[in-house]
């Protein structure tokens, strides 16, 4: 039986772009059947900050064995890097190589964008958080201010993975 991603891979998609380096499942299984499968497909990989010192100082040998084997099999041989800034660029160098394809471009986020009018219930919020929930992404950090605000007005979705089940119960509660 055929895996999601390996169907998601079969469709006909023009280029994929990740935003991790070290994900198995969204970033390291999708490149492999790419690689395999869709060799000619255009790939961009956004390590944002994972190859920092900082960030590859945490399971320093797990990620720099997988680093290594990443090299020996070419897994990100055919990608274009995507760099937010000049440190960024320099990081991505020093582990993949001086000559690889990139591209800077700063965060979205940080892009003015055109004013436009939003329709907005007075005394209500409605926030979303999209990311991988674990403590390293502080989001219990972020619930703990909510709970502070006495107004029933506030909701919060949250979208992504649960890489710890002890954390995601200590979240909801």
């Amino acid at each position: 039986r055929k895996s999601k991603v390996a169907e998601a891979i079969q469709q006909d998609y023009h280029a994929a772009y990740f935003n991790s380096v070290f994900s198995f499942p969204f970033a390291i299984e999708p490149l492999k059947l790419i690689k395999k499968h869709r060799p000619e497909l255009k790939v961009v990989v956004a390590p944002r900050g994972m190859f920092g010192p900082g960030a590859l100082a945490i399971k320093k040998i797990k990620k720099k064995t997988f680093l290594t084997l990443a090299k020996a099999t070419k897994l990100y041989g055919q990608v274009k890097w995507h760099a937010t800034n000049e440190i960024e660029l320099k990081n991505i160098q020093k582990i993949v190589g001086e000559d690889v394809p990139y591209q800077i471009a700063g965060n979205i986020s940080a892009i003015k964008v055109q004013e436009t009018e939003l329709n907005k219930d007075t005394g209500k919020v409605k926030l979303v958080f999209f990311s991988r929930v674990a403590p390293k992404k502080n989001i219990g950090y972020f619930l703990d201010i909510l709970a502070e605000i006495e107004h029933a007005g506030v909701t919060l979705d949250i979208y992504g993975p649960i890489e710890e089940d002890a954390y995601w119960n200590e979240c909801k509660s």
